[in-house]
């Protein structure tokens, strides 16, 4: 699933705010110089100040001053800024003329104002970027697979302007074995093993620049989009028969972005308030049942409470997970003792009666879905939602084929249209990717709230896990 990215104005918001202040602190300050604290600025250096803020919204938005702001260098920082705060002060310098007010500003307060406006300006912004490429969390930044040929490498790197995204590694398909790394990227892959490096490594979104003929560019898209992974194409490699294709900016080029699914930034913001409210009232409510199920648990099998696994989420980032411990200790290594008897045809495991469970208290927990509550502490830290799909352990992951990893392209949930569709009735694993598949590309808001209502109902009538 791809989150459509904000236009350049709105998605450097900070950039913008910076200038105001710069525009307001060297404006006060020049008025300052000039005219010292007496008394109350008459109303047309108020004006101008309003209008130099107006002016320099018009111009950084149609200008697209902010455009590839985080990946110039020092010098074109410079240039951008010395331009567009030529335009914003001409534009006040015409406003006062044709207003016939020219007369009764300072033209000292002017020059002052503008040779502090470029001078903060420029390094504010310098010392932004600094400060972002310092703190920026890395794991909140979606991982980048360049994929492109030894000519274009370099030049594909430079106009991405890698600073505001994590750069995961390169694929060279003309020769991946030429360089370890280039321009400080890993060079991780070729044609031939780019596919089992994506279903082996966390990557959310592949970056295609080539001038390969379409067949190879339509063949290798289908599959990475088969893998449920975000591929952005530059515009000379589009092939029509590629779906849910759109045109976007991606680093300073515009390119076709195709993914099993886009959505708007709202409704993934939506989704995640909705995640916090249900994960602070499902934490409540595990509070309160540990008070009666963890004296339980701990009579019939002595030791934890809780059972933490690592699982597999969004497109193979690993997160512990939680439930209530329903089965003995040892019931990982007895696992293995009992996979003949799997009752389920692929990468799951599943058995009615499974002797691994604890009598009594093991049985009711998972019947009546009361194991599944502590998973509400991985909803609040993020690492899963209410609604998606079910988080495959690692074992199985890792024998995932391509097509089996699109069920991943999303955050895994205590829910989902697999849990409600009569899971202890489906026994082969390729439905349960069918089911997930058809979640993730027919997902809306309203569609997680039809899933959470429906899970309800099979929680009352203990149509749970075995």
């Amino acid at each position: 699933m791809y989150q459509n990215r904000a236009g350049a104005l709105s998605k450097h918001g900070d950039f913008f705010l910076l200038d105001v202040l710069c525009f307001l602190l060297s404006y006060v300050l020049a008025y300052l110089f000039r005219h010292g604290m007496n008394g109350e600025a008459p109303r047309i250096y108020i004006n101008v100040a309003l209008f130099l803020v107006l002016f320099n919204f018009l111009v950084s938005f149609f200008a697209k001053e902010f455009s590839g702001v985080l990946s110039r260098s020092f010098f074109r920082e410079a240039k951008q800024v010395v331009r567009t705060k030529c335009l914003v002060f001409a534009a006040v310098i015409a406003y006062l003329f044709l207003s016939k007010q020219s007369a009764a500003f300072s033209r000292i307060v002017m020059t002052v104002a503008f040779v502090l406006t470029l001078s903060l300006t420029l390094l504010a912004r310098t010392l932004w970027k600094q400060l972002l490429r310092h703190w920026r969390d890395k794991k909140a930044l979606p991982r980048v697979l360049v994929v492109t040929t030894s000519d274009l490498v370099r030049d594909g790197l430079e106009r991405l302007g890698h600073p505001h995204l994590y750069i995961k590694g390169i694929v060279l398909l003309d020769d991946g074995a030429a360089a370890e790394s280039i321009s400080g990227v890993p060079v991780v892959a070729d044609a031939d093993s780019v596919m089992d490096y994506v279903c082996a490594h966390v990557v959310d979104e592949v970056f295609l620049y080539t001038n390969q003929t379409n067949a190879v560019t339509q063949q290798l898209t289908h599959a990475l989009l088969e893998a449920g992974v975000t591929v952005h194409i530059v515009l000379d490699c589009i092939s029509k028969k590629i779906p849910n294709m759109f045109v976007e900016s991606f680093g300073d080029m515009t390119v076709m972005t195709g993914s099993v699914k886009v959505v708007h930034p709202l409704e993934l913001a939506l989704k995640r308030m909705m995640d916090i409210a249900g994960g602070l009232a499902g934490c409540v409510l595990t509070a309160l049942l540990f008070v009666f199920v963890a004296p339980a648990i701990y009579r019939k099998s002595p030791g934890p409470i809780f059972f933490s696994q690592i699982r597999v989420g969004k497109n193979g980032r690993k997160f512990k997970f939680y439930k209530f411990r329903s089965m003995h200790l040892d019931a990982e290594e007895r696992k293995k003792d009992l996979l003949q008897q799997n009752e389920m045809q692929g990468l799951m495991f599943k058995m009615e009666n499974d002797p691994r469970v604890i009598p009594g208290i093991g049985a009711f927990i998972r019947r009546t879905s009361i194991d599944e509550f502590p998973q509400f502490w991985n909803v609040l830290k993020g690492d899963m939602s209410l609604v998606g799909t079910r988080p495959p352990t690692v074992d199985e992951y890792e024998q995932y084929d391509a097509h089996h990893k699109s069920r991943l392209a999303i955050k895994p949930g205590v829910t989902g249209l697999w849990q409600v569709s009569g899971r202890n009735k489906i026994r082969n694993f390729e439905e349960i990717v069918e089911l997930d598949n058809q979640y993730i590309q027919n997902w809306s808001l309203s569609l997680d709230i039809k899933l959470l209502w429906k899970t309800l109902q099979v929680v009352c009538r203990q149509d749970g896990a075995q």
